[in-house]
């Protein structure tokens, strides 16, 4: 009889529920992004900018997608990311495809801080290019360190600037405003 009943009470111990997908992005299902970048050449660049063409100048770009994919610490969204208005030398275009359509990966850490955005032109191309990015249909900005809520506007901002040969310096200014929805 013992037996019978412990039988019976395993059989009605519920089964274990599987696990949820819990991540950050479980319930984001599209983004957008409005995004400007702008260059300043140095003294010595802008007097030769009448020559050289390579000049101080500002581009815009907007982005949006739908999700596809989540993985541990990565979201992949297909949709489109088109150039805007630009007064920019041609070599200081980035990538986007003839089309307008692009993928966007974004990595994050446990907290759904976003790292890294990569925008690739083929949805298994999302490994950043250490060179030839636009060749290799990719564009990407890492170290954002962007927090983000749900529906509501975040804002990354990052400056630099590096010497782009014969001791030339240009510097960058770059904004970008994610919103998930």
């Amino acid at each position: 009889m013992l037996l019978l009943l412990s039988t019976l009470a395993l059989a009605q111990e519920p089964a274990e529920a599987p696990a949820e997908d819990t991540g950050p992005f479980e319930k984001i299902t599209s983004f957008s992004v409005s995004y400007d970048v702008s260059f300043d050449m140095d003294g010595t660049g802008d007097k030769m900018c009448l020559i050289t063409k390579i000049c101080d100048c500002k581009a815009s770009y907007t982005a949006s997608g739908t999700k596809i994919a989540e993985d541990a610490g990565t979201v992949t969204f297909e949709g489109s990311f088109t150039a805007g208005e630009t007064e920019c030398y041609p070599g200081f275009a980035f990538w986007t495809a003839s089309d307008g359509t692009a993928f966007h990966t974004l990595s994050f850490d446990d907290d759904g801080v976003i790292d890294t955005w990569v925008v690739h032109g083929e949805r298994d191309n999302s490994a950043k290019l250490p060179e030839g990015i636009k060749a290799g249909r990719q564009y990407w900005i890492d170290e954002l360190g962007l927090t983000w809520k749900k529906g509501k506007p975040a804002t990354a901002a990052q400056s630099g600037s590096g010497d782009i040969g014969s001791g030339l310096q240009l510097g960058n200014t770059h904004k970008a405003v994610f919103t998930f929805k």
